[in-house]
């Protein structure tokens, strides 16, 4: 849902005088608001996972960080090609996504015979991961997009420090963990919303 909104305010806002500020400032309520819900689901799933995963999918348990992870750069390279579809230049989503998908099958290949299950989930992160670094150098061209350092060297301390204790399976940590991530993700996203309301009043204006 947001990212059909995103892209039709893309096309408009591609053009005006404040586009770069503007569209940094969609990145960093991306970062902000999706990245606290992937923290939030890594935090909580330990406590989670056994009441609405059957037994049988156990294995299934240590995949989640590496997909959650795989998704924050999905989430990103949507956010990307909106402005490739902006721009009315959709060759560009189209061959970023072959290539990533041709990684996606040789490190899967590759990967399987040694490590498995993982082998799935980690090219699936290293595939969205390469993909979202050659869109964020590529629309350099057409957006000069910046980022709260700050913000995002936070964010991935906590990932790191939610990831490994996850896999830690201590679940006095993981409570703890699952506590401060709650209080993160409030701080981060105290502005969110009111940034919501401004988006949805500008797209108003512009209609």
């Amino acid at each position: 849902m947001f990212n059909l909104t995103w892209t039709e305010s893309a096309a408009i806002n591609i053009d005006s005088d404040d586009k770069d500020e503007f569209f940094s400032k969609i990145l960093d309520f991306n970062i902000r608001f999706f990245g606290a819900i992937i923290l939030g689901i890594i935090a909580f799933m330990p406590f989670v996972f056994s009441i609405i995963i059957n037994e049988k999918f156990h294995e299934a348990y240590f995949q989640i960080p590496i997909l959650m992870i795989a998704s924050i750069f999905n989430i990103s390279t949507g956010f990307l090609g909106s402005i490739y579809v902006a721009k009315k230049i959709t060759k560009e989503i189209a061959k970023t996504s072959i290539l990533s998908a041709i990684i996606n099958l040789i490190i899967n290949v590759a990967l399987i015979k040694f490590i498995g299950l993982y082998a799935a989930s980690i090219s699936t992160a290293v595939s969205y991961f390469a993909m979202t670094v050659y869109r964020a150098i590529d629309v350099r061209k057409y957006i000069k997009l910046k980022i709260d350092k700050k913000v995002f060297f936070s964010y991935v301390v906590m990932l790191v420090i939610t990831t490994i204790f996850y896999y830690l399976q201590m679940k006095t940590m993981s409570l703890i963990i699952a506590i401060f991530v709650s209080i993160y993700a409030i701080i981060l996203n105290k502005h969110s919303f009111k940034f919501i309301l401004d988006l949805v009043k500008r797209k108003i204006r512009w209609s």
